[in-house]
């Protein structure tokens, strides 16, 4: 079930950070109709892999289903909020994703101080 809502609802899923225009982006749990809570079971990928948009990253539950979370856009992973293992609630920022073009400087400047959910 989360599966096809991610590929629906990519506007929902990454959200822009302010302060890096359109290069560091959140990476959200989707929500689902009668899903509350989701367990990240494996990342399946690492901090500093380039991902394909559509690309699983990460095994995710929920008391209904096992599937898999997306990457709702290209880039590079930089770093993951949520710990495999652990159970969230929709709409939690897991992970964040740079963009091609965003500087390792600029990337490691803004997460410095970064708070997740910022940007709603």
């Amino acid at each position: 079930m989360i599966e096809v809502h991610c590929r629906s609802a990519q506007s929902r899923l990454i959200q822009e950070v302010p302060g890096l225009m359109n290069e560091l982006f959140e990476i959200k749990i989707p929500h689902a109709a009668s899903v509350e809570n989701v367990e990240i079971n494996e990342w399946l990928v690492n901090v500093g892999d380039v991902v394909d948009e559509g690309q699983p990253i990460a095994d995710v539950s929920t008391d209904k289903a096992e599937t898999e979370l997306e990457a709702p856009a290209s880039g590079k992973i930089v770093r993951f909020l949520v710990e495999a293992g652990s159970e969230i609630q929709v709409g939690t920022v897991v992970a964040l994703l740079a963009a091609a073009g965003a500087s390792e400087e600029d990337v490691a400047a803004f997460l410095a101080d970064y708070t997740p959910g910022r940007a709603e």
